[in-house]
């Protein structure tokens, strides 16, 4: 029984091991860089500053105002 159950775990493994991949260093620190939920929301918040900016921006560009008015007035005496 030890022994049947020994070669399962053994089995088991060696098929998991079999469809691995093989991942260099660079390739698994780019997997998790990708992947990685902190930087992709920090890099959402850079472009939510960024679409901020140029909105809030859009108040600074000079604009040219005109008021005009006339009065006229008419005394019958």
């Amino acid at each position: 029984m030890k022994h049947t159950n020994l070669f399962c775990i053994i089995a088991l493994l060696a098929v998991s091991v079999v469809g691995a991949q093989v991942v260099t260093t660079s390739d698994a620190i780019a997997l998790a860089l990708e992947n990685n939920y902190g930087i992709k929301i920090a890099n959402n918040n850079v472009e939510v500053a960024e679409n901020n900016k140029n909105v809030l921006n859009s108040g600074f560009l000079p604009t040219l105002t005109g008021n005009a008015g006339a009065t006229f007035n008419r005394d019958n005496i």
